[in-house]
This record gives C-alpha cells, sequence and structure tokens, in this order.
C-alpha cells in the first residue's frame, strides 16, 4: 500500500471520531435537539454504504477537501449539521477501506459504525472526554489530514511521472523505480503539519 492510501485510512479512521465527539459535546448544550446529530450521521453512513455497493469507495481527494473545511468551519464559524453528516461518511468508506483489506464486509461496516456511536457516547456523558483545547487540537489534526489525503495522490502521481520521464530521456528505467517516492511525500506532509499548526499556534 502506498502511503497516501495509509493518510487516507488514517483520516477516515480518526476523523469520525473527533467529528462524533465535537458534534456531541455541542449537543450536551441543547439536549432538546439530541435527536438530530444522531439522525444525520445514521443517513450519511446508509447512504455512503449505499454509494460505495454502486460505485465503490469515494475519491479520497474529495473526502479529504470535505474533511478539511469541516474541520475548518467548525474552528472558525461551527455549521451544526456538518460533523454528524461527514462522520457518517467517513466512518462509512472507513468500514469500505477495512472490507478492501480482507476484513468481512459485516464486521467492517459494524466497526466503521461504532466508531462515532462510542465518541458520542463518551463526549456526551464525560465533558472530561473532549475538553475544548483537545477538541480545536484534534479538529486542526483532521484539517491537516484532510489537506494531505486530498493533495498528496496528485503530488505523488506527478512526481513519479517526472522521475520515469527522466530517467527514460537518460536511459535509466531502474532509476525511476528505485527512487523512493515515499520520501516526498513523508517530506511534505511534515512540511505541512507544521506550518498549519504553526498558524494556529500563533492566533
Amino acid at each position: 500500500m502506498s502511503f497516501d492510501f495509509y493518510v487516507f485510512w488514517a483520516l477516515c479512521g480518526l476523523a469520525p471520531i473527533v467529528f462524533a465527539a465535537v458534534a456531541a459535546s455541542r449537543r450536551a448544550d441543547a439536549p432538546a435537539r439530541t435527536w438530530t446529530a444522531p439522525a444525520v450521521v445514521a443517513a450519511a453512513f446508509v447512504a455512503t454504504t449505499a454509494w460505495m455497493f454502486a460505485f465503490g469507495l469515494p475519491s479520497p481527494e474529495l473526502l479529504g477537501i470535505a474533511a478539511a473545511l469541516g474541520a475548518g468551519a467548525q474552528l472558525l464559524k461551527p455549521v451544526p449539521i456538518a460533523l454528524p453528516a461527514l462522520s457518517g461518511v467517513l466512518a462509512a468508506t472507513w468500514g469500505g477501506l477495512l472490507s478492501a483489506q480482507g476484513v468481512p464486509l459485516g464486521a467492517a461496516l459494524a466497526a466503521g459504525a461504532v466508531i462515532p456511536v462510542v465518541a458520542a457516547a463518551c463526549a456526551a456523558t464525560r465533558p472530561v472526554f473532549a475538553p475544548p483545547a483537545m477538541r480545536d487540537e484534534a479538529l486542526m489534526l483532521v484539517g491537516a489530514l484532510g489537506l494531505m489525503a486530498a493533495t498528496l495522490p496528485g503530488v505523488v502521481d506527478g512526481w513519479r511521472a517526472a522521475v520515469n520521464l527522466t530517467a527514460q530521456a537518460n536511459g535509466d528505467t531502474a532509476a525511476a523505480e528505485a527512487i523512493p517516492t515515499w520520501a516526498l511525500a513523508v517530506g511534505s506532509s511534515s512540511l505541512l503539519l507544521g506550518a498549519v499548526y504553526s498558524l494556529w499556534s500563533r492566533r
């Protein structure tokens, strides 16, 4: 598996936890509307599962951008329905990724569904589970992972194409295979994470 796949896998595994916990923490201030977010999570999960059966896994670039926008919006100007919807979509996608890796379909989808449920239950019943400072840091991490998931496939493909063209022009096809493209991905990801965290810590 490529490095950009693992970034996407990590995003789909982490983001539903963060988004569900943040949404549940907000619901604690408005208990009369506690049914809305779970219904949105369930609807998004079912819709995404149906999409995967019909068309396959969603685009990593599209989900990465959506996760980054959702995290950024929550930090700047929250949109109440956005986080539950994204939590359901990403949880279902994580279940689809598990299934693609050999986990039985029923178990994979069950594992994906449990993630936001447990996170939301813990956040709603135990305030110390997701304090405000931790929620902000977690949203920043999800936003950075989303940007990485959206950009790394294009960066890696472009790098490989450039290396292959250069190697072929020089008559050295073995050099193209020897270039560790994961090194570029790790370097660019570290630079992105560092820049985002630096900007956020100085706000």
